[in-house]
């Protein structure tokens, strides 16, 4: 009996673990819905987020997702920020950044982790 209760304890917070590893992950039907809420992740802060590419996902269940982002340098250093602790496990691959005339640019590659959706 007591073990019973152990086995389905266990069985809760494996199910609690999938569910919050799961919330963070890229699912390829919510793509669009994905590079909605990165396009957005600049307003707050003042910058402009642009996706220029997406890949399809990889053997490693990554998405690569080439932007943009403008504005002034605290507005990019926030933006940077907000996509790294969003609630996607979003990872910089590589970033530059340029002092253009009208503010900062940051051109860079990203990537999250994604599942195919049966």
């Amino acid at each position: 009996h007591e073990q019973g209760a152990r086995v389905r304890s266990l069985e809760t917070e494996l199910a609690e673990s999938e569910a919050f590893i799961a919330a963070h992950i890229v699912k390829d039907a919510d793509i669009v819905s994905f590079l909605g809420y990165v396009e957005g992740t600049g307003r707050p802060a003042g910058a402009l987020v642009e996706v220029a590419s997406v890949s399809d996902i990889d053997a490693e269940g990554r998405i690569l997702v080439s932007l943009t982002i403008t504005g002034n340098f605290d507005a990019l250093m926030r933006t940077l920020g907000m996509l790294e602790h969003g609630p996607y496990a979003l990872s910089v691959k590589s970033a530059t950044m340029e002092a253009r005339e009208e503010g900062w640019a940051l051109n860079g590659t990203f990537y999250t982790v994604a599942a195919r959706t049966p």
